[in-house]
């Protein structure tokens, strides 16, 4: 059947406002309307695609005599359609210019690990049987965080062990590999060797986790290639829910979530989902290639458009998918349920269905599904690091290599310094599956508001401007020279600007709350917002509110200072952005023996995995 038309308004600057008319231009085209203002107030309030019907409703409501009311708007909101200040959302499709086919497959697969051998070894197995089975080439390489020499001699065992059961080229890189492949690197790029270290090498000191500099020896290790990286405790299963065939272009609202009280819940939610499935052809749908030349695949009948500004959708419609998320079940891999709170939609939905107790157990539970209900492409980069698809023929930022939230950090960069890069969701779910049992800390509502040294920079990177026209390679280097600049400050005005800033979003977030506490909500809910809200207006009366920290709930070890860690860090990541596009044009150089990975075992003939 064909479907109902859906109409949003056209982009518009509004340039003069006299005598009850508004005139308005349309950017890049030379096209001028002049609008009353009942007819401009009516475009201003259509910003998503819907049907002149869904338009009218959203405006009426349920107020008294709204069918009448609606009658009269929907006359008012034809005649917008015909004088083409309403677009409708096929034929826009239709008239976005194919774009370049640049799709491609992944070759490259990475595994991250740190002291947890049985982990690694069911789930890289579970990810080696599914390319067998589906015959895929791939070059597998394990970055190895493990300090203990008796549990890297079990690594290294275990995974020569798996490359004989499955015929396959496996390397390693342990932290001996990744110094040799810093020397070769600051060799071949000029970069400074202590920088380079900084970037790839394992952080020992005090116990502190470096998830990011071991994803960024991935990186390097795949420059040139679209690659896939998974956690150790990440896609030891998969499965493919039932889902919508369309391709869906979107804001950063893609991602639902469903609580349940235990993993057999979430399993028992997902029984008849596929789970024979080629996780890596699910990213490959969407990872490398171009949305324009994506909406001509898949016709333009087959796409929708959710609720995103015309700079979002722009953004999208000129951009290719640089990265590829899947979803997850199992364990949230959040700090603490605040961000169950944040979202609206059906997750919000969700959440407060059932009354209170239901409620207070999906709150407390960390059991989860978070997933997308068909393929979406959004400029926005809600980034779960621990299974995605990357694009590295084209230059991708380096992740902070200390501690963790580096995913965070990534995700705002790609946001702010890597137009026209754009997330690909795609439907597929990894299960995580942590071995240690995780809970959220009891004072979560209280300790909300502490800030991690990653978030710092996070914080800075959103007042920085970035300059248009720029490539990505020169805007991550503008971005470089601004945060050291940042960090060569004096420490005393670093951590003045840092409050000021820190400051500024309590307010934001305090007025976000108490919209929320406005709402037609639950009170349950409302309670804990309002806990949150007062934590906040608290810290906001004291002196000094900034408070700096390993993570949200963990001081920093021996008592350093954050903050000063933070500075220094602002610093060194600087520089580290500013070298990144020559690292990257260096190992690009180099031939795959000198690269980080080493193989566990001599191996020959062909790269197939399991094919003698």
């Amino acid at each position: 059947m064909p479907q109902t038309p859906r109409y949003r308004s056209v982009e518009f600057h509004e340039v003069a406002h006299t005598n009850g008319l508004s005139f308005l231009l349309r950017p890049g085209t030379g096209q001028w309307f002049n609008l009353s203002n009942e007819q401009f107030e009516l475009l201003r309030q259509c910003q998503e695609f819907r049907t002149l019907e869904e338009h009218a409703h959203e405006m009426t409501g349920d107020i008294p005599l709204a069918r009448f009311h609606r009658k009269r708007l929907l006359s008012r909101l034809q005649e917008l359609a015909g004088q083409q200040v309403l677009v409708e959302e096929n034929a826009f499709l239709k008239s976005v210019p194919p774009g370049e086919d640049t799709g491609a497959q992944i070759r490259f697969f990475g595994m991250l690990t740190r002291n947890r051998t049985e982990k690694m070894r069911n789930t890289l197995r579970a990810y080696l049987a599914r390319n067998a089975k589906w015959g895929r080439e791939i070059e597998s390489v394990v970055i190895d965080d493990s300090t203990d020499a008796a549990i890297i001699e079990t690594n290294r065992a275990a995974l020569a062990a798996l490359a004989e059961e499955w015929n396959c080229p496996i390397h390693y890189c342990g932290s001996d590999e990744r110094e040799q492949f810093a020397r070769t690197l600051a060799e071949a790029s000029g970069v400074d060797l202590p920088l380079i270290r900084f970037a790839i090498t394992t952080y020992n000191a005090d116990g502190i986790e470096s998830m990011g500099a071991a994803r960024n020896v991935l990186l390097l290790q795949s420059a040139g290639s679209l690659g896939f990286s998974s956690d150790d405790d990440s896609g030891e299963r998969v499965v493919l829910p039932q889902h919508e065939r369309n391709l869906r272009i979107c804001s950063g609202d893609a991602l639902d979530m469903s609580f349940f009280e235990s993993r057999e819940a979430a399993l028992q939610h997902l029984q008849g989902a596929v789970e024979d499935l080629d996780l890596l052809a699910c990213h490959e749908k969407l990872l490398g290639k171009n949305t324009a030349r994506l909406i001509t695949e898949e016709g333009p009948d087959s796409v929708s458009i959710g609720n995103i500004p015309w700079t979002g959708l722009w953004r999208c419609l000129q951009g290719k998918v640089g990265i590829t998320l899947s979803g997850l079940f199992g364990d949230s891999a959040t700090p603490g349920p605040v961000g169950y709170l944040m979202p609206g939609g059906r997750t919000r939905e969700r959440l407060i269905d059932g009354g209170e107790i239901a409620y207070r157990m999906k709150v407390e539970t960390r059991e989860v599904i978070r997933s997308v209900a068909q393929l979406s492409i959004t400029s926005q980069f809600d980034f779960w690091a621990a299974s995605h698809g990357f694009d590295h023929r084209t230059l991708l930022p380096p992740f902070v290599p200390w501690n963790r939230a580096e995913d965070t950090v990534m995700s705002s960069i790609l946001i702010n310094c890597c137009a026209p890069l754009v997330c690909g969701y795609v439907p597929a779910l990894a299960l995580h599956n942590p071995p240690e049992q995780r809970a959220f800390p009891p004072n979560w509502r209280s300790s909300y508001g502490v800030m991690t040294v990653n978030e710092c920079l996070v914080t800075f990177l959103l007042h920085y401007t970035s300059p248009e026209g720029l490539s990505i390679e020169a805007n991550l280097r503008q971005f470089g020279r601004y945060l050291r600049e940042i960090g060569s400050m004096p420490f005393g005005d670093y951590a003045a600007a840092l409050e000021f800033y820190y400051r500024e979003n309590l307010c934001v977030q305090i007025a976000l709350f108490h919209s929320y506490l406005a709402g037609n909500l639950p009170d349950y809910w409302k309670e804990d917002i309002a806990a949150i809200t007062r934590t906040l207006e608290e810290k906001l009366q004291t002196p000094h509110p900034l408070e700096v920290r390993l993570n949200a709930h963990q001081p920093m070890p021996d008592g350093k200072s954050g903050l000063q860690r933070a500075h220094e860090l602002a610093l060194r990541f600087g520089q580290l952005l500013e070298a990144w596009p020559a690292l990257v044009e260096a190992a690009k150089r180099m031939p795959g023996d000198e690269r980080a990975g080493r193989p566990v075992r001599e191996h020959s003939g062909v790269s197939r995995i399991g094919i003698s």
